[in-house]
């Protein structure tokens, strides 16, 4: 199975009021892998049985919703705990889309100011009919402009992309 059936698995096998929790349990998730990388190879060792895996899960995530806990089994027992945090990304989309939310990448030479922000937003809300999320990106390449992505698509009204299609524009003309 991949990331996007795993993670398809759990959303359907979770009420719409466990899932924002399942949520929140990814990120506990995250959030020890990256204090405790450790962890991590612990869970994926091919050298510790699965019921000690199975039994450090119960432990740790006893509070945990009892469909996320069995869930965390069955990656064990597939041998995918390594691919968690994907299926975690693929399943937060899950929940953006049941929720109509857009997570939109801003890539900018410089953070946008907070009227940018809100003029931007409020310009994709009403194009796309959803709520959106920005995720800012600085990143100075870009030189000026700005760079969007989103659900597989592409915006680049950035200075260099610019630059770099009249570069190949005078490039062919002297070719």
């Amino acid at each position: 199975m991949t990331s996007h059936e795993y993670a398809l698995a759990l959303f359907q096998s979770c009420s719409k009021a466990e899932r924002a929790v399942v949520v929140d349990w990814f990120h506990l998730i995250e959030d020890i892998v990256e204090q405790t990388p450790e962890y991590l190879r612990l869970m994926t060792s091919p050298n510790i049985t699965d019921e000690v895996k199975k039994t450090l899960l119960a432990e740790v995530f006893s509070d945990a919703p009892e469909s996320f806990l069995y869930f965390l089994y069955v990656l064990v027992d597939q041998d995918r705990f390594a691919v968690l945090m994907d299926i975690a990304e693929v399943y937060q989309q899950y929940i953006y889309d049941e929720d109509g939310i857009m997570v939109v990448d801003v890539i900018s030479a410089q953070p946008l100011s907070s009227d940018k922000q809100v003029e931007l937003t409020s310009s994709l809300e009403s194009k796309f009919n959803k709520q959106i999320i920005l995720i800012e990106r600085v990143q100075p390449t870009v030189i000026g402009g700005i760079r969007l992505e989103f659900q597989g698509k592409v915006i680049d009204q950035s200075i260099y992309n610019q630059v770099q299609r009249l570069h190949q524009s005078i490039s062919r003309k002297v070719s």
